[in-house]
């Protein structure tokens, strides 16, 4: 059982990374690094004297949407004696709002960094990565249509972002400086 006390909160645009503990504390993080350090920190919790099971229960990523209130229609104040509204349909008593859910992109103050989005990219093509080279894969699956297909995307991406930093005199991924611009 994790002894750090993590307050509960909720991700944001601004803070996709997450360590969920499996005591139930979840905390969110602007960048893999810092979400990485605070893992090993929950893991470390679960080291005393003897390895507590719970340990691989704990496990770390990055949120792109959740599931948020859609669709809110509030309570009107002209109800008939039943409850029911002009539209004809009934409200219980207790109830201020009717809504549906619906999982959403994360709400922030402003829309993800160029930076951030390419982190999660980045996280994903890692993840990837490591699938293809934990050798779980038959090589059909890894040369299936729809593989080949996204791995061109995710090159011409690349290219096409490259291309788009060099003609702005920006720094091109690998660290190569562009004089151009």
């Amino acid at each position: 059982m994790s002894n750090k006390d993590w307050p509960v909160t909720d991700p944001v645009a601004d803070k996709p990374f997450f360590v969920c503990d499996p005591a139930g504390d979840t905390e969110f993080f602007a960048t893999r690094a810092e979400r990485d350090a605070a893992a090993e920190e929950v893991v470390e919790t679960y080291m005393d004297e003897f390895w507590d099971e719970e340990v691989t229960n704990v496990f770390v990523g990055f949120v792109t949407g959740v599931s948020r209130e859609a669709n809110r229609k509030d309570r009107p104040d002209d109800l008939d004696e039943d409850g029911i509204d002009s539209d004809g349909e009934q409200w219980h008593p207790d109830r201020d709002f009717k809504c549906d859910y619906k999982v959403q992109p994360l709400k922030g103050d402003k829309p993800p960094s160029p930076c951030q989005l390419l982190a999660q990219a980045a996280e994903l093509v890692m993840l990837a990565g490591q699938a293809m080279e934990g050798g779980e894969y038959s090589e059909s699956e890894l040369n299936s249509e729809q593989f080949l297909v996204l791995r061109h995307g995710i090159a011409k991406a690349a290219r096409d972002l490259n291309q788009l930093h060099s003609s702005a005199g920006w720094v091109e991924f690998g660290g190569k400086e562009d004089g151009g611009g």
